[in-house]
């Protein structure tokens, strides 16, 4: 008993200490009550709140506690203006505005109290306690935190005109229809992805015909260079620009689990192939600042967001399933050091009776973990961050692609076609974006025969490239393939 007593004491002095050199996260640890060390119980985290919430904001968690139903908990709550934390009681039940399968699960769930979702930070954790075999556990061993977005941009777009697209400035790059493979598999597809080099080269991945096209710059109308794909199995996924002239490459391998990415020369010969820490195929393959090559886009984060996931190093070498998992980010890495977050939110009952979002949330993050600046964007019309364009810096200005949606079906069967558009917005540091212009929406169905949007399922059909320029991939089996430019500059 007295060692017990020593060792708590001890405990409190450390806190305390470390506390006065500015470490008031211990101080508020050792304020909290904690869970006996012996516990052993196996509880997961199951619903998580999203990473960018609002002030005042209703925020929900959910723990599984693997069928014990013996079990109950407490959630402990505090924001970055406390030193105390607030008891939740946690209750059994479902959620009450499920948007995933995880939602609909039976757990142990509590709301953090409105008036404490305030300030910069929302940390919590749960002591789960099992009654009948007297055990407890803390969830996490350290606490969870998720950004208030406290002093926010909120830009309103209010309800989308659709039909006001804008036209491109210039085509870069250009195929007919039999000169790159327009395909069907269950469903129309042509090219479903293409990367824009720094030195204004286009590169395409012509899909069916297992091969690269790529045009030199300044020369849409000329006829490409093939690199051949032949060599790599199974069925081709997105493609990167890797060191030395380098390409990455992902192919989901006949009779493997994983995806395999491979990576090859400048002509085409296979140097290396390992494993992505996923089953996707047709994930997004995306290259750091700093040259680390990610996949993204492909896993279902329970946390929201993306997760960027480094497979391949700056100088091309593999990196294993294991290290990828243990070092994924949940964040985009951006250049300087800056980082990304952006979250959908404000789901309500839309279209087709299915809960849709209205709100797109983004925040640009330093080094240390501070909100340099954030954007709220609200809109009458759903919307969501476009999974086949990845955000990216602008003059300092991060550049946004959302889908923009309404049901354009018959009356009493509104579910039958979804009406879409992309919406490119630049967000400025304050006032309304500096720039804010609609393009035509990829479709899976395959109805637009212009050659203006993408025909088909999209890896990558929307991303931004040298000197303040967007680029789009349409395509379509009468005109073939047009890689379009649009300008980002800003007016003045």
């Amino acid at each position: 008993m007295y060692r017990a007593s020593a060792k708590i004491r001890l405990l409190r002095v450390v806190a305390l200490m470390i506390a006065a050199l500015g470490g008031s996260l211990l101080l508020v640890a050792a304020s909290a009550p904690s869970a006996p060390t012996a516990a052993k119980l196996k509880v997961v985290q199951q619903h998580f709140p999203p990473p960018l919430v609002a002030p005042g904001e209703r925020i929900e968690v959910g723990y599984n506690t693997l069928k014990l139903p013996a079990a109950t908990g407490v959630l402990y709550v505090r924001n970055d203006l406390q030193h105390t934390f607030t008891r939740v009681t946690l209750r059994w039940g479902k959620s009450p505005k499920p948007l995933t399968w995880q939602d609909e699960l039976r757990l142990l769930r509590g709301f953090a109290p409105a008036s404490l979702v305030r300030g910069h930070w929302l940390y919590y954790y749960a002591v789960i306690h099992d009654r009948k075999s007297g055990r407890s556990v803390r969830v996490p061993a350290g606490l969870e935190s998720v950004r208030v977005l406290t002093g926010a941009q909120v830009i309103k777009l209010g309800t989308h005109r659709f039909g006001n697209l804008r036209a491109p400035e210039a085509i870069v790059a250009s195929a007919g229809p039999t000169d790159v493979g327009i395909g069907i598999e269950g469903k129309v597809n042509g090219p479903w992805s293409f990367q824009i080099a720094p030195d204004r080269s286009v590169w395409l991945v012509d899909t069916y015909n297992w091969r690269l096209l790529v045009w030199p710059p300044g020369q849409p109308n000329a006829h490409p260079r093939a690199v051949s794909l032949a060599s790599l199995p199974g069925l081709l996924g997105d493609f990167a620009l890797g060191p030395g002239g380098s390409l990455y490459v992902s192919h989901k391998r006949p009779g493997k689990h994983h995806t395999g990415l491979s990576r090859l020369s400048a002509t085409g010969h296979v140097l290396w192939t390992s494993e992505l820490a996923t089953t996707i195929h047709n994930i997004n393959l995306r290259l750091g600042p700093d040259g680390t090559l990610y996949w993204t886009g492909g896993l279902v984060e329970p946390r929201g967001g993306d997760s960027w996931v480094p497979v391949a190093t700056p100088s091309g070498r593999p990196l294993s399933t294991a290290y990828q998992l243990r070092r994924r980010l949940h964040y985009q890495p951006l250049p300087g050091g800056l980082r990304l977050v952006s979250t959908p939110a404000a789901f309500e009952k839309g279209f087709c009776a299915q809960l849709v979002p209205y709100e797109s949330r983004f925040a640009l993050i330093d080094r240390a973990g501070r909100v340099l600046r954030a954007w709220r964007i609200t809109s009458r019309t759903t919307i969501s961050e476009s999974l086949s364009a990845t955000p990216a810096l602008v003059g300092g200005d991060p550049v946004v692609v959302l889908r923009v949606a309404r049901p354009s079906g018959p009356a009493g069967n509104r579910c039958a076609s979804v009406e879409a558009e992309y919406l490119v917005l630049r967000l400025a540091r304050s006032g309304p974006s500096r720039i804010r212009f609609s393009l035509p929406a990829a479709s899976e169905e395959g109805k637009d025969q212009s050659g203006r949007a993408g025909w088909g399922f999209m890896i990558t059909d929307v991303r931004s490239g040298p000197g303040a320029k967007l680029y789009q991939l349409g395509s379509s089996p009468t005109v073939g393939v047009r890689i379009m430019r649009f300008s980002l500059a800003a007016a003045k």
